[in-house]
């Protein structure tokens, strides 16, 4: 359990500081017309990279249940 609380101090941590998170249990990248944004999976924990024009650049993070914010995908 203490180890599970480190993950996630140290990824929210990163998320405050503006840097990626380190402990992805999944990784995916959604490509948009005005940029992208990466999501991490985390161990009970969500955090999206946003990196659009349309939208601020920044992080959020949250639970599993986390929604992106955004349009529809281009694939």
């Amino acid at each position: 359990m203490t180890t599970l609380f480190l993950i996630w101090i140290i990824d929210y941590s990163n998320v405050v500081l503006k840097k990626d998170p380190l402990f992805c249990v999944e990784y995916k990248k959604n490509k948009y017309d005005d940029g992208y944004t990466n999501i991490c999976n985390g161990v009970g924990y969500k955090v999206i990279k946003y990196n659009r024009k349309s939208l601020t650049k920044g992080y959020t993070y949250g639970s599993l249940l986390l929604k992106e914010i955004g349009a529809d995908i281009n694939e």
